[in-house]
């Protein structure tokens, strides 16, 4: 399975999306035998590599905000572990 096939969602796999869409246009029963399998396997490889990206930049989104946001001091006197 794939996510919606949405060029404007997925601007970086645009061209794999177009190459499938059209395989299944030009033979409607053949995806289901395989007749599309090269560009099937190319557009998830764009996905994954999507994802990669994406998931990258949530981590450094994170590691940012964790690494910036201001700690409670504690007011009891005792020393926080670390």
């Amino acid at each position: 399975m794939h996510p919606v096939l949405d060029v404007h969602s997925h601007a970086s796999c645009a061209e794999q999306i177009r190459a499938l869409q059209r395989c299944h246009e030009r033979a409607p029963l053949g995806r289901f035998v395989g007749a599309c399998n090269a560009h099937k396997r190319a557009l998830d490889a764009c996905f994954r590599a999507e994802k990669v990206a994406r998931r990258a930049a949530n981590k450094q989104t994170a590691d940012l905000h964790k690494r910036t946001r201001a700690r409670p001091e504690r007011t009891d006197g005792a020393r926080r572990s670390e």
